[in-house]
């Protein structure tokens, strides 16, 4: 069997496309993964192990402008090349998982009458995937709430696939690797696999006020490329105990030791989140499109899974107040992962694959 899987330009559709990919491969399928022209994508992909075909397609503009006819013409032009891209692979099935590559190519698989499978790993479902979902054979989605997006009757609730050296990371191991104390409580900062410059600012801003804290407290804070610099020298002017890192490829380790997370609220980093059940302060993206990230901040706070603040409510001094109470509240830790596990499916890439499954 061959499976074409669609991906965008972001680590909430990409990583769970990774996901089901190397679970077909431990069934002896064959993967390709399509998505938008950009080199971090297909490095990510290939460095995964996957064969991967770009697509030269833009975003929808919302408003009608001269980008909309520009839109409509790479829309022209995708669909072509995913013709070309299915002539060459000929796949039993495809799985869109959202992003503007999406259309043309599923698109394109109904002209050669391939089954389709849509994955919404988000609360709120993007556009894309709403238009598709009229033409998918299945719709799968990654929470509860999305159903109502939807009119189709072929939606199935599944949880969002995570990787599975996230689930299977070792502790001691990754206590090794990042060269930190196992006697110090661990807090994991990051916005994302390319960094969140307000997250940053206010990390820097909370370190001044930990210094009487910073014998019990230590931090893996991943930077992006932007603010590495002026990050680490913060910490290291502190003189607080932190793993400092651009870029992690083995984010596995950072989840393992977190006993607190700090990071924005994209799908994949909730669905993390909640399969390692760790506690969490979720800070949205506040320009994220539709808000998703806000909403997927609320699925989880108003379930007891998440601290919830805006990125407008929040200073350094707010930030520190919030940690040192969860520091201090150990009960209340405890609290968030426990409503983490009641709202986690551990087994959402077997439920995609059974979808998967019945349709080949």
């Amino acid at each position: 069997m061959r499976i074409l899987i669609v991906t965008g330009g972001t680590g909430g559709h990409i990583y769970p496309g990774i996901a089901i990919a190397a679970r077909l491969v431990e069934k002896s399928w064959e993967v390709v993964f399509v998505g938008p022209d950009k080199k971090q994508v297909e490095e990510i992909i290939k460095k995964a192990g996957f064969k991967f075909s770009p697509i030269s397609t833009i975003g929808m503009p919302r408003k009608i402008s001269l980008d909309f006819f520009a839109f409509i013409f790479k829309l022209i032009y995708g669909f072509f090349q995913a013709i070309k891209i299915l002539t060459g692979n000929r796949p039993h099935l495809i799985i869109g998982i959202g992003g503007y590559v999406c259309p043309p190519v599923i698109l394109a698989a109904k002209v050669y009458k391939i089954p389709v499978v849509i994955h919404e790993p988000n609360v709120v479902v993007g556009l894309a995937n709403r238009f598709l979902s009229k033409i998918a054979n299945k719709v799968v989605i990654g929470f509860k709430d999305s159903i109502k997006f939807f009119s189709s009757k072929n939606v199935i609730y599944t949880g969002v696939p995570v990787r599975r050296e996230i689930l299977l990371a070792d502790r001691d191991k990754a206590f090794g690797r990042l060269r930190l104390s196992p006697d110090k409580f661990s807090v994991f900062i990051f916005g994302g696999s390319l960094g969140a410059h307000a997250i940053n600012l206010l990390t820097i801003g909370m370190l001044e006020l930990l210094q009487d804290w910073k014998e019990k407290i230590q931090f893996i804070h991943l930077t992006g490329w932007k603010d590495f610099d002026a990050v680490e020298k913060g910490y290291r002017a502190g003189g607080l105990c932190a793993y400092v890192t651009p870029y992690m490829e083995n984010i596995a380790d950072a989840y393992v030791l977190a006993d607190l997370i700090i990071s924005r609220s994209g799908a994949v980093t909730i669905s993390e989140i909640i399969a390692q059940a760790k506690p969490s302060i979720l800070i949205p993206y506040p320009h994220a499109t539709a808000k998703h990230q806000l909403i997927n901040a609320r699925y989880l706070s108003s379930r007891g899974a998440a601290i919830l603040i805006k990125e407008s409510e929040l200073d350094s001094s707010v930030l520190v107040n919030v940690v040192l109470d969860l520091f201090l509240h150990k009960e209340k830790l405890k609290e968030l992962s426990s409503a983490c596990k009641k709202i986690c499916n551990p087994d959402a890439t077997n439920r995609v694959m059974k979808v998967i499954e019945s349709l080949v």
